[in-house]
């Protein structure tokens, strides 16, 4: 029961973390960037989980505010 309570725990922090790493790739670079990144990095049934989802999208905001385009940071979180 308590690790069940961890898990609910952590999905909770991730779900406020994409929402507050999606406002700020919208609020430097703009609506259509933070749509594009979401929609190539959102997790699939098959794919990656919520947790590595929430730290490649971290990855992409560094890469952007460092300068790097917007399809390379995507193939860089990518291969995380």
């Amino acid at each position: 029961m308590m690790r069940l309570i961890g898990i609910l725990q952590k999905t909770k922090h991730n779900k406020k973390q994409e929402k507050e790493l999606l406002y700020k790739i919208t609020q430097h670079f703009g609506k259509e960037v933070a749509i594009r990144v979401r929609k190539e990095l959102k997790p699939t049934i098959k794919g990656s989980t919520y947790n590595t989802y929430v730290l490649r999208l971290n990855m992409v905001y560094q890469l952007l505010v460092e300068g790097v385009s917007l399809e390379d940071a995507i193939e860089r979180a990518k291969k995380y």
